[in-house]
């Protein structure tokens, strides 16, 4: 297989961020910037390739069962990111040759247990050359010391690495080019399908945060329900009484449901038209 090579500088991929978040630039500008993008999304494909097949190998060292995927974020995912206003922000802040996950893998365990050795055993005491860059455990207690972030506020739990390949030989070109990784359990991994689909069929980003209040308080308790299967901590902001959880989620899931077949007929009505 013919691997890409990277063709611009940094300063020029920034650029092309720039330009293709912005709505007022000319046609041929975009052009120009589209065909950057697409370079600089090609040239994480290797190294997409190298963490793919390192994480298969890990991963079935602790679940023989365990399931690895990879891709390479989707160019309208690329787009969407580009033009979000994170929280604390006024305006859109991403640029496009920092964005750490263009190229990613996940990995999804069994169980806790396997999944939390894979994270750990696996990785931060691992024998990886590649140099780590970020990680976030987003399933323990929260712990400022020992860096670990807890569930996030709308429910997602997982635990994320961010690596920069590097090799002292042979495919030295795309060193520095970045690559996350997610390993999740089973459970994990179905509230955040249960997200991506609801959102599809909702034409919401309930993934972002930006949809309507039910269908965020919906997920957020749910994504409790699923850590107290796990015995993991739950969610920020959401009921520690068992019988209380259970009730607003029983409440929720009438309203989501309401919500979601209005949504489903205006899909169909506007796939007709």
């Amino acid at each position: 297989m013919v691997w890409a090579s990277l063709k611009y500088k940094k300063e020029k991929i920034n650029w092309a961020g720039r330009v293709l978040n912005n709505p007022d630039a000319i046609a041929e500008e975009k052009e120009t910037a589209m065909d950057i993008l697409d370079n600089w999304r090609a040239v994480h494909a290797y190294p997409l390739h190298v963490f793919q097949i390192t994480l298969k190998r890990k991963s079935y060292e602790f679940d023989k069962k365990a399931l690895v995927a990879q891709r390479l974020k989707r160019v309208p995912a690329i787009l969407y990111k580009l033009a979000r206003v994170y929280e604390g922000r006024s305006k859109p802040s991403m640029k496009l040759y920092q964005m750490q996950d263009i190229g990613g893998c996940r990995a999804i365990m069994a169980d806790l247990a396997s999944a939390r050795k894979l994270y750990t055993e696996g990785y931060l005491k691992g024998d990886l050359k590649h140099k780590l860059v970020n990680k976030k455990n987003y399933v323990d207690a929260k712990n400022e010391k020992d860096r670990i972030d807890g569930p996030k506020s709308d429910g997602y739990r997982g635990f994320h690495l961010v690596y920069a390949y590097r090799t002292p030989r042979g495919m030295k070109k795309y060193n520095g080019l970045l690559t996350e990784i997610q390993i999740r359990t089973k459970l994990q991994h179905l509230w955040a399908t249960a997200v991506e689909t609801a959102g599809f069929f909702t034409r919401q980003a309930i993934k972002s945060n930006e949809a309507g209040k039910e269908w965020l308080d919906f997920f957020k308790l749910m994504g409790s329900a699923f850590a107290r299967m796990e015995d993991c901590p739950i969610v920020p902001n959401t009921p520690e009484d068992e019988k209380e959880l259970y009730l607003q989620i029983k409440a929720k899931e009438q309203e989501t449901s309401d919500v979601f077949f209005i949504g489903v007929r205006y899909f169909k009505k506007d796939d007709k038209n």
